[in-house]
């Protein structure tokens, strides 16, 4: 049966397609997919329904029949036939509006992960039929593939977001006036395509050995730190100034696991739950740090979110040491301007340097801009790197899944059928030269054992062991003339045209050389 009437590249919609062919099958009052939003513990609902009333496209999660179908965990049916005996007939809402009497429902998961419960309900008291239980199983596992669409089309989405936004990042970053306005301006862009609760910067002073908020973001309903956090002490955080002078990340999915009780209790004082944190260095010197929190639950920090801050701190690390430079260069021309007004005598003398510093300062800013160059083909190289490795570790897998299946388990569950005889000790060799195939890298085709088929593989292998056409036909229950014709294929195959070769001594010597 067709799950899909109308195919569609949108998740939403082939969702709806589904729920709607879930009532026609199984039939009802109303059929629906109950999706559960973890931020705000709500289901999202995908209605197909009989009833003249409209149902609500969103409820809360706990106390419906849904949610405890979703929290059953297993890919199997959950059946009412009569819910005015069960406790949904009094705390489930939607129970009690539309007088549901029977229930048939099971849960929608991706991999291990339960996302929400696909249901029917009707209004009278129902046998569901093993037809039906099987009907909703499918139905349900349908939008699991769905849910799991959305997941990997979402995945490459942030992705591509993630990788626009670091090259507006880099291309804010060439060329700079205000170091704290880019500051700003790259945790505004950062907000508008990363999914966090707050970003910050923290600006290092060593001369008071203070840290400073420079620039935040928070979402809406947490509190801002920014007017607080000014010219804190670095002393405050003893363990995290030494991890991050050392250039260490510091991540958290729980504040409660930080190794000292000062910085779970300052940051537990501001609501922060999780925690992920980059330092960031100027020509080699520590200059503050760049990170995101989470205020509404626990996160777990992807090498995702460590890439990206990663590359926003190293972007930012090279805008400021060029704005440095600049800026070193403006005062030493300040300064030579200011020596030809007030030393006219030594006037060529400081055009002839100025000249000099300049065309220093300019190399120094090329050189810097191709290395701001190399580092975005570096980064492009690794990425498309990445994706070919991935396509190639796919490839090896299912090279090695090939050889297991079509090599050795064959041998292997001979092996449990048949007494221990000479065509076992056979195909032990044949399993021990397959073992050595796949020890040597992966075979191709193009290896030793492949030239033969699986008869003349096991009649090779007997010869080997030292029997004759008389024993080889007798184990085979076939006649010598067979066997003949068999010996004559594998010198053939292995090319052996002088007949004084001696066949046993040659596969000796080549049994497991390949």
């Amino acid at each position: 049966m067709n799950l899909f009437n109308h195919p569609s590249v949108n998740p939403d919609k082939s969702t709806k397609a589904i729920v709607e062919q879930t009532l026609a099958l199984v039939k009802g009052k109303c059929a629906i997919y109950a999706r559960l939003n973890d931020q705000n513990s709500r289901f999202n609902l995908y209605v197909a329904s009989k009833l003249n009333a409209r149902l609500p496209r969103s409820i809360k999660a706990q106390g419906r029949i849904y949610y405890d179908v979703l929290m059953n965990g297993e890919d199997t049916p959950v059946v009412f036939e009569d819910l005015n005996i069960t406790p949904y007939s009094k705390k489930d809402p939607l129970i009690r509006r539309f007088r549901f009497r029977s229930s048939i429902g099971c849960p929608v998961s991706v991999g291990n992960t339960p996302l929400g419960a696909l249901c029917v309900m009707d209004a009278k008291k129902r046998f569901f039929t093993p037809f039906e239980k099987y009907s909703i199983v499918a139905f349900a596992r349908a939008i699991g593939l769905e849910e799991e669409r959305r997941q990997i089309q979402e995945a490459f989405d942030k992705r591509i977001s993630c990788e626009k936004m670091l090259v507006d990042v880099s291309r804010k970053a060439i060329s700079i006036d205000d170091v704290e306005a880019l500051l700003r301006w790259c945790v505004k862009r950062m907000d508008s395509t990363l999914d966090t609760d707050g970003i910050f910067i923290w600006r290092y002073d060593p001369v008071s050995n203070s840290l400073s908020n420079i620039s935040e973001w928070v979402a809406k309903g947490h509190p801002r730190q920014r007017d607080k956090f000014q010219q804190v002490l670095a002393s405050a955080f003893p363990w995290a100034m030494k991890a991050l002078r050392r250039n260490r990340i510091i991540k958290y999915r729980n504040i409660e696991e930080m190794p000292t009780k000062r910085e779970r209790k300052i940051l537990g004082r501001i609501g922060i739950k999780s925690i992920l944190i980059i330092p960031l260095f100027v020509r080699s010197a520590f200059y503050g740090a760049i990170g995101f929190e989470a205020y509404r639950q626990k996160r777990e920090w992807l090498e995702s979110d460590i890439y990206v801050l990663r590359t926003v701190s190293q972007i930012i690390s090279r805008a400021i040491e060029n704005f440095e430079f600049e800026k070193a260069l403006e005062r030493i021309n300040n300064e030579l301007e200011h020596r030809v007004v007030s030393r006219t005598e030594r006037l060529n003398d400081a055009a002839r340097r100025l000249e000099e510093k300049q065309k220093e300062l300019m190399e120094q800013k090329i050189e810097l801009e191709k290395v701001n160059n190399a580092l975005s083909k570096i980064n492009k190289a690794l990425f498309i790197f990445a994706k070919n490795a991935k396509r190639g570790r796919e490839d090896l897998i299912n090279s090695f899944g090939r050889s297991l299946r079509e090599k050795i388990l064959p041998v292997v569950e001979k092996l449990r059928r048949e007494e221990v005889s000479s065509v076992v000790r056979a195909d032990l060799e044949v399993f021990y030269m397959h073992l050595w195939e796949l020890i040597k890298g992966y075979p191709t085709g193009r290896n030793f054992s492949s030239k033969f088929t699986p008869v003349e593989a096991r009649v090779a292998a007997m010869i080997k062991n030292g029997l004759t056409n008389q024993d080889i036909a007798r184990e085979l229950k076939v006649s010598v003339e067979t066997v003949k014709t068999h010996r004559r294929n594998i010198r053939e195959k292995l090319e052996i045209k002088n007949k004084k070769i001696n066949l046993r001594t040659f596969l000796e010597f080549r049994w497991c050389e390949n």
